[in-house]
């Protein structure tokens, strides 16, 4: 039965699992606020490593609060843990590619509002329309996102405009968390005090579902944790396929 060890961390907004396994796994849920879902993980993120009695990963996406994982092995058993998370601050997050997200220090001027996608008919000498019903679409709107310098708010902007499906997680309101993909941005400033002005992206956004791509790199990956995967070059020559590969953490 796989055994689940979680270790909090809110400085890159994500938790890491250590799960100690003897087969591959064959999924990995997460249920928290904001519903239950599999951890996005590497596309061979749940195969047991050769030699390894350990798979190790990193989720990006948990929810502020009470967050549960399940993780089931081929064979079908399970193992659970569960964990309480203090997300800390708001964060923007890429969640293909959570190593180009930005920690906020605060989010305004929230505002959703859902238009209709039904079809209203008027033939002529009909009194009445004819109304094809449909669902309303999601929320669409305007939100701040407020990072502090100028060169945090730029470098919000610059991960607002890469063209990725976008994440909004925060700690203080339940249901606010969303996916979403921007419409248009406009770098502006909170608050004008000198060289203390608070500068942040003023983002107009259309709420769409949670993206289904594998997760493609990683945060917080540092020189001493470079040093301490391998124990010389040649080692990492077998591990990454370029540089980029190894600034992004993607493994051969």
């Amino acid at each position: 039965m796989p055994t689940i060890t979680a270790e909090l961390l809110p400085e890159i907004g994500g938790i890491r699992l250590t799960i100690a396994t003897t087969l591959s796994l064959a999924s990995l849920q997460r249920a928290d606020i904001n519903g239950t879902t599999q951890v996005r993980v590497r596309q061979d993120g749940l195969q047991l490593p050769g030699g390894s009695t350990s798979i190790l990963l990193t989720d990006y996406e948990p929810a502020h609060g009470g967050v549960i994982y399940t993780a089931t092995d081929t064979a079908g058993a399970s193992g659970q843990v569960s964990v309480q998370f203090a997300l800390g601050s708001p964060w923007l997050f890429v969640p293909v590619l959570p190593n180009f997200s930005s920690r906020l220090e605060t989010v305004t001027a929230y505002g959703a509002r859902v238009e209709s996608r039904s079809t209203i008919l008027e033939p002529p000498g009909r009194p009445d329309p004819v109304v094809v019903m449909r669902t309303m679409g999601t929320k669409r709107g305007r939100i701040g996102l407020w990072a502090g310098t100028y060169a945090a708010a730029q470098q919000l902007l610059d991960t607002v405009t890469r063209g990725e499906i976008l994440m909004l997680r925060q700690p203080e309101h339940l249901g606010m968390d969303m996916y979403f993909t921007a419409v248009d941005a406009d770098i502006e400033t909170l608050a004008i005090a000198g060289s203390g002005t608070v500068w942040g992206v003023q983002v107009s956004y259309c709420q769409v579902a949670r993206p289904a791509d594998p997760l493609g790199a990683a945060l917080g990956w540092t020189f001493a944790s470079v040093s301490a995967s391998a124990d010389s070059f040649a080692e990492l020559q077998t591990k990454y396929a370029t540089f980029e590969d190894l600034r992004l953490d993607k493994r051969k």
